[in-house]
């Protein structure tokens, strides 16, 4: 596990249905524990965040609500064109302009939802399937793009001075901003095992 990040995994065997996963050196698990104590008394920081689209927002969006009440600033940036992020009271919504419409991102969704379930031999399911994750990650390519390098946006963000980014790690764009930032990395992983990623 990289220094600097932490790692919030869904599991239906956790009350609060999220688990801190935490790194397998004793050392730095207890100076996480205390950290995380101390965190628990201090007032609330000031949280970016960038999320991914679909099911993987919704998740993320219930822990940010109970961030907002535990007294955290939070800000999310997210595409003008998307299917399920949209503004609410507990948050500060950051909107940036991409190459595509709303009909192209739900139509995508829909295609993608429809061939998962489709009738066909195995391979050809997944010649299916394969292209429409394809297109699928073009867009998401070209949306951590046009993030990137909206010159305001950024700016706004550098100048903000966030305590450290809440993420998505399906795609590694909000990794990318939180190191040109230089600022830590809150991972949210949902329906994957935790632990998996480290040895």
């Amino acid at each position: 596990m990289l220094p600097g990040l932490f790692f919030l995994c869904s599991s239906p065997h956790v009350s609060a249905g999220m688990a801190l996963v935490l790194p397998s050196h004793p050392q730095v698990s207890v100076s996480l524990l205390l950290l995380l104590s101390v965190l628990g008394l201090a007032a609330g920081g000031k949280l970016l965040v960038v999320p991914i689209d679909g099911s993987h927002w919704l998740s993320m969006r219930e822990v940010l609500d109970e961030l907002r009440q535990k007294g955290h600033e939070i800000v999310v940036v997210a595409p003008e064109v998307n299917v399920h992020i949209k503004p609410t009271q507990n948050f500060v919504m950051k909107m940036y302009p991409v190459p595509f419409t709303q009909e192209e991102m739900d139509s995508s969704f829909r295609e993608f939802s429809q061939d998962v379930f489709a009738e066909g031999s195995f391979l050809e399911k997944l010649a299916t399937i394969r292209q429409r994750l394809q297109r699928m990650s073009a867009i998401f390519l070209s949306t951590c793009e046009h993030l990137l390098y909206n010159k305001e946006l950024i700016r706004y963000l550098q100048e903000y001075e966030f305590d450290a980014l809440f993420t998505d790690p399906f795609f590694p764009c909000g990794q990318i901003l939180a190191e040109h930032l230089s600022i830590p990395s809150v991972f949210l992983l949902q329906q994957i095992p935790c632990g998996l990623d480290i040895d």
